[in-house]
């Protein structure tokens, strides 16, 4: 790990500032979970922000399937219930630069990973100031945010710590609602009208895990997900 210089620190990296947001988003599994840290990892190794950064509880790896200015937690979460209601199994196997520098891991999509951020998406935007228009089904990318904010270069720095971990192979197994300012998160579940959301411990990653075992992991499940065919459009 080399020092990060003040140059580094400030102004040329664009240093993350957190949007005031809060959005439905589908949580990975542990395997894929650390994957994507060990990236963030690396960025920060390299005095390059992630998407990590900038949140005073920190953010998880996840995939937004509808953000807004504001969303009415117990409100959704109550409407929408559990998310997704059944695991969806996914490839990551390329990266994305979108405008104003920021790299993404793409999602290959399914029929069934659209159908869930349809529904949710319809079920949300009532509860919702302001949704997000990207986020619409009709002109949705589904991804996992790695970095926003790179000049050029740090892309060109960037890029080969991405590209040495494709492909993934996925299961979005869990999911809830997470602010995308403080990182602070609430558990997807069966819940009945009126009854409260639950917000995830600080640092408990098994929170709205979803009945999904907390010692999952895909790498023990090589033999199933081994033998997955690759996911269609």
């Amino acid at each position: 790990m080399r020092p990060c210089s003040a140059k580094h620190a400030s102004g040329s990296n664009r240093a993350y500032a957190p949007f005031m947001s809060r959005g439905v988003v589908l949580w990975p599994d542990p395997d894929t979970e650390g994957v994507v840290r060990e990236i963030w990892s690396d960025l920060a190794d390299h005095c390059l922000s992630s998407a990590a950064s900038g949140a005073p509880h920190g953010h998880r790896p996840h995939v937004s399937l509808v953000v807004a200015d504001e969303i009415d937690i117990d409100a959704a979460l109550a409407d929408v219930g559990q998310v997704p209601t059944d695991p969806i199994d996914v490839l990551i196997e390329s990266f994305a630069v979108v405008k104003a520098g920021h790299l993404l891991l793409n999602i290959t999509p399914t029929a069934q990973l659209l159908r869930e951020q349809a529904r949710v998406h319809s079920l949300v935007v009532a509860h919702a100031a302001s949704p997000w228009p990207h986020y619409a089904p009709d002109r949705w990318l589904p991804h996992m945010t790695l970095a926003r904010s790179l000049t050029p270069t740090q892309l060109s720095e960037a890029t080969p710590m991405v590209t040495a971990r494709l492909p993934i192979r996925c299961v979005l197994a869990a999911g809830g609602i997470e602010d995308g300012a403080t990182g602070d998160c609430w558990e997807s579940t069966q819940r009945g009208i009126g009854s409260p959301a639950r917000r995830c411990p600080l640092g408990d990653t098994s929170c709205g895990s979803g009945g999904v075992d907390p010692g999952f992991s895909t790498r023990a499940r090589q033999s199933s997900l081994g033998r997955l065919p690759r996911p269609q459009p």
